[in-house]
């Protein structure tokens, strides 16, 4: 069984493949034989079977009385470590014996695992303890002192928990990511009001309930993201607040999605509509710009420019406009 183990894991780090995006394209694919890359799906699961390994070795040597934790409790409950992916937390008493076991572990570890422990982000905390010893002990292990209180997986540790201060911070960030979640959850009738308060106010500076223009357009209907996006379209006025590429102004779908390789190359990809559309003695005329010359793809900028024509130019600003009402107007 061991074998078979082994194999798998085998076959998961070495046996992968890769492609390199060249202008938007992927190249052919190029085989991995050294280990997983940053971004791979699997390396979350390989550290932690990696990381595994050194609790193991805590519990060794606790059982063998190489190292003594901290007692918790009258039920015989001993702490010697916590793990949260890449954080670790050592937890014993302040004794020149577990100084030499705790070296001798991450000594330990490093051979068998292949890692590097990073003893200048590491840190040596003491509590009621002498102040010769903590500097011998952070000599000892080469690694710099910590301060009570701390922080550890953002939570603060050796701080007063019944002040309100200590739990303020955590709070914010709460309250922050909460209000990025709560237009997600919003009711359907929520959503309704919703569009009509913001559309009726127009498009600049609409906040209600504490929600921007642009959450409304990342508002899913039933899962199905971007709904709101395909009933709304730009009316060109003076094409001052219409990105040419990114915005929908001409058709079902933005000129950045129709045209992805044309937009790979433009100079003009945070471009304007009234900022390509210049200004000549004929009146509006289409200036492209491009990385270099698109010999290969001359047809592609003949059907861009005929999407492009038909703009009604005027020296209004540019507006939403609804596609579910002959008016164009939400109401």
């Amino acid at each position: 069984m061991c074998d078979k183990w082994v194999a798998w894991m085998k076959a998961c780090v070495c046996g992968g493949s890769m492609s390199i995006l060249v202008n938007g394209c992927p190249t052919e694919e190029i085989s991995i034989h050294r280990g997983l890359k940053q971004g791979d799906p699997l390396a979350p699961f390989l550290f932690l079977l990696v990381a595994e390994g050194f609790g193991g070795m805590m519990r060794k040597a606790t059982e063998e009385n190489l190292f003594e934790g901290f007692g918790i409790g009258d039920n015989g409950l001993v702490v010697t470590h916590l793990q949260y992916a890449d954080d670790t937390l050592c937890i014993g008493k302040a004794t020149v014996e577990n100084l030499w076991a705790m070296k001798s572990i991450l000594r330990g570890f490093e051979m068998v695992s292949g890692l590097k422990i990073n003893f200048i982000k590491s840190s040596l905390i003491g509590v009621n303890v002498r102040e010769d010893f903590m500097e011998m002990a952070c000599n000892f292990l080469n690694c710099s002192r910590g301060m009570l209180p701390f922080k550890y997986l953002g939570v603060p540790v050796g701080d007063n928990g019944r002040s309100f201060s200590t739990w303020e911070p955590l709070v914010e960030i709460v309250n922050r990511r909460l209000n990025l979640w709560s237009h997600k959850y919003i009711s359907f009738g929520g959503r309704i009001l919703l569009l009509n308060s913001v559309l009726n106010r127009g498009v600049h500076g609409a906040v209600w309930i504490g929600f921007e223009w642009k959450d409304l357009v990342k508002l899913s209907d039933f899962g199905r993201e971007g709904w709101f996006n395909e009933e709304v379209l730009r009316k060109i006025g003076n094409g001052m607040t219409t990105s040419f590429w990114n915005d929908k102004w001409k058709g079902e779908r933005c000129f950045r999605l129709k045209y992805p390789r044309l937009f790979m190359i433009s100079n003009q990809r945070e471009a304007k509509v009234g900022e390509v559309g210049v200004i000549t003695d004929a009146g509006r005329e289409w200036v492209f710009s491009w990385r270099r010359r698109p010999f290969l793809w001359e047809e592609l900028i003949l059907s861009l420019r005929e999407d492009s024509e038909g703009v009604s130019w005027s020296l209004m600003e540019d507006k939403w406009r609804w596609k579910l009402d002959d008016s164009g107007v939400f109401r």
